[in-house]
Order: C-alpha cells, then structure tokens, then sequence
C-alpha cells in the first residue's frame, strides 16, 4: 500500500513524462537544492547595523517567517 506522498510523486512522474520529458528523479534532484542562499549580508538602515554577517539557506519546503514593526 503506498501513502499518500507516494502516490502523490507518481502521478508527477506520470505528468512530468506526458509534457517535457523532465523524470521524477530529476524533479527531486531539484527540489533538493536550495533555492536561496544568503552569504555574509550586511544591513545598516539610518546609520545604525541592522544584519551584521547574516548567512540564510532555504530548501525547497522550507518556511521563513519574518516579523516586525512596519
């Protein structure tokens, strides 16, 4: 019995196979990269450091929440 994740990445396989020739592996190949990497970010808003050497990397379904006055 497959969960439903399973059956979730065949039926992309099976699109992804009907329109671009793109495989299932290398959709995941993909999403495991990063999609966004941050090195050493440095920030100053109104002559005062706001990021001070700031490092980020985001994978795919990661989630980032930023909060703060407006």
């Amino acid at each position: 019995k497959s969960t439903p994740r399973t059956a979730d990445l065949a039926s992309i396989d099976t699109v992804l196979s009907r329109s671009d020739g793109i495989s299932l592996p290398q959709l995941l190949e993909c999403l495991a990269m990063s999609i966004l990497t941050l090195e050493n970010i440095h920030k100053t808003y109104f002559g005062k450091r706001v990021l001070d050497g700031l490092s980020l990397s985001l994978d795919f379904g990661d989630r980032l929440v930023l909060t703060g006055a407006n």
